[in-house]
């Protein structure tokens, strides 16, 4: 071991020191994260998020570095002498994945639904007009799917149509990155971990059997992130690949009709990738790679433009890229309204109605704001520049906000309030009762069948994903935070080591920045799974890199 090596070593007393204090910040002050007073109210909690912060990094940071340091020791530890891969057991783990998550899908019969599932179905069925903020693609997959059958009498076999095929593009993601931890030579221990992770996370098996728009938009996330992996690899031989350049077209398609940041990911991943073309001089075929992303874009635009020719879809607002700023301007006129001048309250009051504003401000989430929003996208020059002002008068306020409605990704110990889950399709048939939309009234009534045997077994596996979510090694896995750290750390040391392989890391940096300057969503950690699902493999990918770059045998 040389001694460059040497000083970034980790002794076994430092790691118990490191393993105490995390202990002590995970279940020590749960409180002050569960309390609704404001999080830097005083000095010293200044303090003490940031030395949270440091702390955190530089934890997560040690783990890349011992995980180094033990491939330095002995790599046949983690890796085989030659790569796992073969014909035979290449099915093996897209079977591993499907039996191992099907009861979780049988058991959630005919799937569950959330508040924004049910919106898009309650838009579809009264005939209102959809909104593009909802996915009206996945509003008309629904619709559609439930509709006939429907004329069956059997609606429910819509829906859990709907949940198979959202189950399918989990199997063939997970599977897929299970086969590259074979290609890349991981031994089979490693792989065993990887999988039984994949099969004991709650943010992935809770989430299997949901109508939900997030569950395929992640899918299809890990899938781009896999396909990206797949050619850093073998940048020749994916580019030669019809199949996996037809599937990274569908992938990028399917990511811009679910989410509409999704043609945001896809167009900045596929500038990316031409600019790492470009630097290493690579051949023509290399081209192929960000040529395929922007065609799924293509098709995006054009399957848009043919649901817009044949249904009326309300325009998206930009009220959720504006969440960060419409929360430090809230919190602003909450603790300094005495600083505001009138003409900065008649702007304010044009795009966010000024009387309520500060009895509407709540720092853990936005949309008690953001839904006031007046629509008044031509004044929003004017709004900047009165937020500008604002923030050169009292920028500790503005940040402030920003980590209050953020904190949740740095701060492990609050992961006991990031815990939303779906029980069964019941959501809205409270609202049987008249409900008036357009001053026209529309009665709304159940048109889903839960077989009663199934009721039983629904509590008793969302109890199940409550254990896992507080045991120690998957609740601490699957943390939010801890992903977030984890993937920040194997950013920066590939960042620092390898370059050339960052394509992989874009599509989750993208995801992670679009949370931090998005809606606030404690509670609703579904947002984040595109980085909690594929850390996992860019971990592994980052190690693999170390030993392919120094041929540690």
């Amino acid at each position: 071991m040389t001694e460059r090596t040497r000083k970034w070593t980790i002794s076994h007393r430092q790691w118990w020191i490191i393993a105490c204090i995390f202990g002590f910040f995970r279940t020590g002050s749960l409180y002050f994260y569960n309390n609704e007073a404001p999080l830097l109210s005083t000095v010293p909690y200044v303090f003490l998020c940031l030395f949270r912060l440091v702390f955190y990094s530089l934890l997560f940071f040690s783990v890349i570095i011992a995980a180094r340091q033990l491939l330095l020791r002995s790599a046949s530890a983690l890796f085989s002498p030659v790569s796992a891969l073969s014909p035979k057991t290449g099915w093996l783990d897209y079977g591993t994945v499907f039996l191992g998550w099907l009861p979780n899908v049988i058991i959630k019969y005919p799937g569950a639904l959330c508040w924004d599932t049910w919106d898009m179905l309650f838009c579809y069925r009264t005939g209102y007009a959809l909104n593009a903020r909802q996915s009206a693609f996945y509003s008309l997959l629904l619709g559609y799917s439930m509709t006939f059958f429907e004329r069956l009498e059997h609606a429910d076999w819509g829906l859990w149509l709907l949940i198979l095929g959202q189950y399918l593009l989990y199997v063939l993601a997970f599977g897929y990155s299970l086969q590259l931890t074979r290609r890349m030579g991981f031994r089979r221990g490693v792989r065993w971990a990887v999988t039984g992770y994949y099969l004991l996370c709650p943010y992935v098996i809770a989430y299997l059997g949901v109508a939900i728009k997030d569950a395929p938009y992640s899918a299809l996330m890990m899938l781009l992130t896999m396909l990206l992996l797949d050619c850093s690899l073998d940048a020749e031989a994916f580019c030669s690949s019809k199949a996996k350049l037809i599937l990274l077209v569908l992938s990028s398609a399917g990511i811009c009709l679910i989410r509409k940041n999704g043609i945001c990911v896809i167009g900045l991943t596929a500038l990316f990738s031409c600019i790492i073309s470009l630097r290493q001089r690579q051949g023509k075929a290399r081209y192929r790679l960000p040529a395929a992303m922007l065609c799924g874009c293509v098709l995006c635009l054009v399957i848009n433009g043919a649901l817009s020719r044949q249904h009326e879809i309300l325009p998206g607002s930009i009220k959720d890229a504006l969440s960060l700023p419409f929360q430090q301007t809230a919190r602003y006129v909450k603790y300094h309204s005495d600083d505001v001048t009138e003409e900065e309250r008649s702007v304010i009051d044009s795009i966010l109605q000024y009387d309520t504003l500060a009895d509407r401000y709540d720092p853990r989430i936005s949309d008690p704001v953001k839904n006031r929003y007046t629509e008044n996208d031509g004044l929003l020059p004017a709004y900047f520049s009165v937020w500008a002002r604002q923030f050169i008068r009292h920028p500790l306020c503005y940040c402030a906000a920003a980590w209050e409605q953020n904190y949740y990704l740095f701060v492990p110990e609050a992961e006991r309030s990031n815990i939303v889950l779906y029980q069964d399709d019941d959501v809205g048939y409270e609202l049987d009762e008249p409900v008036v939309i357009s001053e026209s009234t529309v009665m709304y009534a159940p048109v889903f069948r839960q077989p009663p045997s199934l009721s039983r077994w629904k509590t008793w596996v969302i109890a199940e994903y409550r254990l896992l979510h507080n045991s120690l090694l998957v609740g601490t896995l699957s943390n939010v935070s801890v992903n977030t750290y984890l993937f920040l750390a194997t950013l920066f040391f590939m960042l620092f080591r390898k370059r050339a392989c960052l394509l992989p890391f874009i599509p989750a940096l993208l995801t992670l920045l679009t949370v931090l300057a998005g809606p606030a969503i404690q509670g609703h950690p579904r947002y984040l799974f595109p980085v909690i699902y594929s850390t996992p493999l860019l971990l592994s990918f980052a190690l693999f890199t170390w030993h392919e770059q120094h041929d540690i045998r």
